[in-house]
């Protein structure tokens, strides 16, 4: 299931279902120190309306040194896909985080998006709306 199927899903029953299908999730970043490098890592997706469509700007930050670790821009609709890839180069270059933070978006709760962490043993936290 990903978000889009479940739009009225909230924090809890959100993070309830992720429980029942085995992921420890909650206020895992709640008064959390960043003390290291590959301690957390975050992600989102932004859009500007341009002349006939919009542009997709995608950027993997690390919360401690504050570097982008992988970014990337798409003309066309945008979808999990894209993020994925963009999580897979930043493993690849810089190794696996603790914990990597998203919102609940549906390229985020995506089952592919969700498995290339739970692969990579990385714990998976989502910001409520």
């Amino acid at each position: 299931m990903t978000y889009a199927k479940m739009p009225y899903y909230g924090v809890l029953p959100m993070t309830k279902h992720l429980r029942n299908k085995g992921f420890e999730v909650g206020e895992i970043l709640r008064g959390l120190t960043i003390e290291r490098v590959n301690q957390v890592r975050s992600t989102d997706i932004t859009y500007t309306p341009m002349a006939g469509g919009y542009m997709y700007l995608c950027a993997i930050i690390d919360w401690h040194s504050r570097n982008v670790l992988a970014w990337g821009i798409l003309n066309t609709h945008h979808d999990s896909e894209f993020c994925q890839e963009l999580l897979k180069e930043a493993i690849s270059k810089y190794g696996t985080p603790e914990t990597f933070n998203t919102d609940q978006g549906s390229k985020f709760t995506a089952v592919k998006f969700i498995k290339i962490l739970t692969d990579n043993k990385i714990q998976p936290s989502m910001d409520g709306k």
